[in-house]
């Protein structure tokens, strides 16, 4: 059973050695926080309040998100390897050049999230709303975006070989230069799309 945390202590390990890994920092409002270059692999933070908060570059491997609203958060260059962040908001969010290979994020909310050059290969995001969000050189190589609001999305220049966009809505979506060899669009709405 993981150490549940209060906001207080929270507070006092972000002035010392800022190791959260392993630790339950489940439901706490984390608003408006500096946690860069922190250590949280396998931390849970579900239900978590993260909202604005600095996440820059943070070790977050394998940690447990799900549910927790991280909108305005920064998490740019932050290690997000195999993450649960199903249904949660990451709307307007800053995940540029975050590594999110095999992440879970089913169900998020990521509308205007800025993805730009972030790695997503294999990562699941059925059902989640990428509406207009910056995915231009993103890797998601493999990635399931089946059954996703892709309404506007920004592709331009990124890999989605072998990726699952069946049944999404990739309506006014930007294409153009991104690598889609092997990728799977059966029934995908492409209405609008720009494809060159």
């Amino acid at each position: 059973m993981k150490e549940k945390l209060t906001r207080v202590q929270v507070l006092a390990e972000l002035e010392n050695n800022r190791d959260f890994s392993g630790k339950d920092l489940s439901n706490l409002d984390l608003q408006n926080l500096d946690f860069s270059e922190a250590d949280m692999h396998n931390a849970n933070l579900t239900g978590a309040l993260l909202c604005c908060s600095n996440l820059n570059r943070v070790n977050l491997t394998g940690s447990v998100i799900e549910k927790a609203n991280l909108k305005n958060a920064f998490f740019s260059r932050a290690n997000l390897f195999n993450a649960d962040l199903r249904e949660s908001n990451l709307s307007k969010t800053n995940l540029g050049g975050a590594n999110l290979e095999n992440a879970n994020l089913s169900g998020a909310i990521l509308v205007d999230a800025y993805l730009s050059g972030a790695n997503l290969k294999s990562a699941l995001l059925e059902k989640a709303d990428l509406t207009r969000a910056r995915c231009s050189l993103a890797n998601m190589e493999s990635a399931d975006l089946s059954m996703a609001c892709l309404v506007s999305v920004d592709f331009g220049g990124a890999k989605l070989q072998s990726a699952n966009f069946s049944l999404a809505d990739m309506s006014k979506c930007k294409l153009y230069k991104a690598k889609a060899i092997g990728a799977n669009f059966k029934q995908a709405n492409l209405t609008n799309a720009n494809l060159f």
